[in-house]
């Protein structure tokens, strides 16, 4: 019978087990990336958070409006 000849047969196991190891290596992989983009996050930001700082030290919190692009980096309200 074609029903006995199936179970008996191993030909079907082998793609059942590789679909397995596909879907727990996704599932790792998901698992292992979340944290990883909140140490990205927290990098980003504490980057970001560290260079508006050393910028507003450099430069004085409220250093003028100048044009930044003609050799006035910080602006001191000339044009």
């Amino acid at each position: 019978m074609a029903v006995n000849r199936f179970f008996k047969t191993e030909c079907g196991q082998d793609v059942i087990e590789y679909a397995l190891l596909c879907a727990l290596l996704a599932l790792a992989g998901v698992a292992l990336a979340v944290p990883l983009v909140f140490n990205i996050d927290t990098a980003y930001n504490t980057i970001n958070s560290k260079n508006q700082k050393a910028h507003g030290n450099a430069f004085g919190k409220g250093h003028g409006t100048g044009n930044p692009g003609r050799g006035n980096p910080g602006g001191n309200g000339n044009p």
